[in-house]
């Protein structure tokens, strides 16, 4: 399982405490809808890269895989949870061929590979997947799976070296001084 944070460090902290004189309730209101904002877009962001690289709906990543915990009052730090065991090969576009054999697209944007000797089934669970026979017996059979979600999300190159932290940072930065401005005009407009 892998993480993503969306937090401010404690130099922010002070800068936002600064702005706003010190109002408790204000300071954390800032912080939640700032933070959770980026949360929101760097969420979007993971969700997209990964699955701009291999043939998964987004919608089954969001599901099963990459979740968001947001900020609270009492947490002031959201979680993009990016975790799950190995996609089954039927979800990268599984077709049985003609002969003995089943192909798939694991990278989108890249060629079908061919499983010798593997078919799709479903199982009296109602399971449906590519599954292969270990040896020249008919049983046991085991399913076929491809990579995890944290095994390309850490292959992606848009969040090599700490680049998706950094963008976070500079988003973070800029959602809080829009939350900011927004309690200073209303300050204003009260007094």
């Amino acid at each position: 399982m892998m993480n993503v944070q969306v937090q401010y460090d404690p130099r922010q902290l002070r800068q936002i405490e600064k702005m706003l004189n010190g109002s408790p309730r204000q300071i954390k209101r800032v912080m939640v809808s700032s933070i959770n904002k980026v949360a929101r877009w760097a969420n979007t962001r993971v969700l997209r890269g990964v699955a701009g690289e291999v043939a998964v709906k987004q919608a089954d990543l969001k599901r099963r895989n990459i979740k968001l915990v947001k900020a609270n009052y009492t947490r002031h730090y959201a979680t993009i949870r990016i975790r799950g065991a190995r996609i089954p090969l039927i979800r990268f576009g599984a077709k049985q061929l003609k002969r003995a054999g089943v192909s798939y697209r694991i990278r989108k944007g890249g060629k079908r590979k061919k499983a010798k000797g593997a078919f799709i089934a479903t199982m009296p669970s109602g399971h449906e997947g590519v599954f292969k026979r270990r040896s020249g017996d008919r049983l046991p059979i085991d399913e076929l799976y491809g990579p995890s979600v944290p095994a390309v999300f850490q292959n992606v190159a848009d969040f090599a070296e700490n680049q998706l932290d950094r963008a976070i940072a500079n988003r973070l930065a800029l959602e809080t001084g829009r939350q900011i401005d927004r309690v200073l005009k209303r300050r204003r407009a009260r007094s």
